[in-house]
C-alpha cells in the first residue's frame, strides 16, 4: 500500500469494497492538482474528475506507490473515438466487458452507458479507483474494478469483450497485452483496440496476434473496413 502524500490507499486483487467518491478524491494532491470535465459524445455526457495536468507525472520522481505508471492520466484522444464507436454498438445489456488500461474510465463509461456489465482494470491502482468513482458519480453502479498486470494475467474470469484504448506504444508490453488477451476473453467472444495511427509498433502486434492464429479485422473511425494500418490514421482493431 502507498502512503505517499498523506493518504492510504488501500487495494485488494478486486474491489470488493466501496470506493472513494470523485469528490473524495478530488481532495487529494496529486501532482498538477485536479480538474473537472465535461465530455459529451453522441447523446450522452458525462462529468469527469482528471488530472488537471497529466504531463506533471512524467516529471514526478520517483515513480510513487500509488502510480507506477505515468501515462494512467492522461486522457488519450483515441479514447473518445472509441468511446463513439460503442455507443453505437446494440450488444446485448448482459454482456461482460473488461477494459484494460482504463486510465480515468471514459471508454469503460461508453460501455456502461448501454447497460453492460463493465470492469475497469490498470496496472495503477489509482486509475482504478478513480475510473469506479467517476463511473458511479455518473449513475453507474454495474461496475467493478481490478487491478490488472499483464505480466502475470489471470484467468477466473473471462469477459465477452475486451477493449484497450492506445496500447501498443510499448513493444515490449505486445507479449503480455497478447497473453492476458488470450486468457481472459470467452470462447466466441472478441477484443477491440484502438490505435491513433502509430505505425510500426501497431503493424508489429498485428503480425504476432496473426501469427497466433487471430482473426484479424480492421476499421477507420466510421466502421469502414480498411485493409491496412496507416500511420496518423485512426485504427481499430478486432481480435476474434
Amino acid at each position: 500500500m502507498g502512503t505517499k502524500h498523506g493518504f492510504v490507499l488501500q487495494i485488494a486483487y478486486n474491489f470488493c469494497m466501496p470506493s472513494r467518491t470523485q469528490d473524495q478524491i478530488a481532495e487529494l494532491p496529486i501532482p498538477g492538482g485536479w480538474k473537472w470535465e465535461t465530455i459529451a459524445l453522441g447523446e450522452h455526457s458525462w462529468r469527469l474528475l482528471l488530472p488537471a495536468d497529466p504531463d506533471a507525472f512524467l516529471t514526478e520522481q520517483p515513480a510513487h506507490d500509488e502510480w507506477p505508471d505515468p501515462y494512467w492520466a492522461q486522457l488519450w484522444p483515441a479514447a473518445k473515438t472509441m468511446a463513439l464507436l460503442l455507443l453505437a454498438q446494440e450488444w446485448s445489456v448482459k454482456t461482460s466487458v473488461l477494459e484494460l488500461g482504463c486510465g480515468s474510465g471514459l471508454v469503460g463509461l461508453a460501455a456502461a452507458a448501454l447497460g453492460w456489465r463493465v470492469t475497469f482494470s490498470d496496472y495503477v491502482p489509482f486509475a482504478v479507483e478513480l475510473a469506479l468513482a467517476n463511473a458511479r458519480g455518473n449513475g453507474y453502479e454495474n461496475v467493478a474494478g481490478e487491478v490488472t498486470d499483464w505480466r502475470q494475467p489471470v484467468a477466473d474470469q473471462p469477459f465477452e469483450r475486451i477493449l484497450a484504448c492506445e496500447c501498443l506504444y510499448d513493444p515490449e508490453l505486445h507479449q503480455p497485452l497478447h497473453n492476458t488477451l488470450r486468457t481472459r476473453l470467452q470462447p466466441g467472444g472478441f477484443v477491440w483496440l484502438c490505435d491513433p495511427g502509430r505505425g510500426e509498433m501497431a503493424e508489429q502486434f498485428v503480425r504476432r496476434v496473426r501469427e497466433q492464429a487471430w482473426q484479424v479485422s480492421l476499421f477507420d473511425e466510421q466502421l469502414e473496413p480498411k485493409e491496412n494500418l496507416v500511420r496518423g490514421e485512426f485504427r481499430l482493431i478486432q481480435l476474434e
